[in-house]
């Protein structure tokens, strides 16, 4: 494990990279001896060598986060016949826009199911999803400078995993996970040190979705990984200054099971490390919603997710 992510995820991370399924720019490691993958307007190290300056505008072209600005192809097809990828790859993070983060992927990584997966089929029950997620969303904008936190919770594991997969995926926060700017942090890893957690998967999660390595002295603190964490998200994703609330960090535990909603020292511990006045959204498949946050420290909103009925009003496609 790295940075206290499980090795599943990490697995699923680099996957993702190497499957070209637009999670993140592929990873230079995951590529060398491969020649089935085809060239990535985003990823030099899949360029032709023999490429000069007219092939380069021809692929770059149409891809261009700014029409009117384009980077100087001639020096690019010298970095490229000089192999010197690296270069090459910071330089069109300055002028193109890295493919969009597959929503339906990173969900399944972390919650293991699939959009395609769910088939909701009680009208009642889409209806109280909406209202769930809209109180969600109240919290989360809630005024002020406290930190704000919503405690999700329900005794009905199903409920808890169609609710995240239905608010990361169909409100206007899904905007914020294609452009990494929603980090999902396992409890377990949370666990491992409440403290310091928020640092280390951060930096895991911004050297995943940007494919490139971080210095851990950007990560020092919460703080300065938030700011980093935006800023390298704004740099590759190209997300304009001041766009709102939905690209704003979010961070979210997710299956805060007994274990952390019971241990209130690490709990809070956590709560302590999100820089006011950001979110954090909290969800648990136990019906457990643990102790109580200190009030002085954070807005918090505790949201009880529930079917309808008792009989289950989801059908898995399994």
């Amino acid at each position: 494990e790295k940075c206290g992510l499980p090795s599943h995820i990490l697995n699923a991370f680099n996957g993702f990279a190497q499957t070209g399924t637009k999670f993140s720019p592929p990873r230079p490691r995951l590529l060398r001896g491969s020649s089935d993958i085809p060239v990535k307007y985003y990823d030099p190290r899949r360029w032709p060598k023999h490429w000069t300056a007219v092939e380069i505008e021809r692929l770059l072209g149409r891809n261009l986060a700014n029409p009117k600005v384009a980077p100087n192809y001639k020096s690019l097809a010298m970095l490229l016949q000089s192999e010197d990828f690296e270069s090459l790859r910071r330089l069109l993070a300055d002028y193109v826009k890295a493919p969009e983060i597959n929503v339906d992927m990173y969900l399944q990584t972390f919650l293991g199911v699939r959009m395609s997966d769910i088939d909701i089929h009680v009208e009642a029950q889409l209806k109280r999803n909406t209202e769930d997620m809209q109180g969600v969303e109240r919290a989360l904008s809630v005024g002020g400078d406290e930190r704000h936190i919503v405690i999700c919770h329900s005794l009905f594991p199903w409920v808890a995993t169609e609710f995240v997969r239905s608010f990361l995926s169909t409100t206007g926060y899904a905007a914020g996970v294609k452009c990494g700017r929603v980090l999902i942090c396992p409890s377990d890893a949370i666990l491992q040190d409440p403290s310091n957690a928020l640092c280390r998967l951060s930096q895991e999660h911004v050297e995943a979705v940007t494919g490139f390595p971080q210095s851990p002295a950007n990560f020092c603190n919460p703080v300065v990984a938030y700011n980093t964490w935006e800023a390298e998200t704004e740099r590759l994703f190209h997300i304009p200054t001041g766009e709102g609330k939905y690209v704003a960090p979010l961070v979210i535990v997710w299956d805060a099971d007994d274990k952390l909603l019971g241990n209130p020292c690490a709990f809070e511990q956590f709560c302590r490390s999100i820089p006011s006045p950001h979110g954090l959204i909290v969800v648990s498949r136990s019906g457990n919603v643990g102790s109580t946050v200190d009030r002085s420290l954070a807005n918090v909103t505790a949201i009880p997710l529930g079917p309808v009925c008792e009989r289950t009003c989801i059908k898995w496609k399994h």
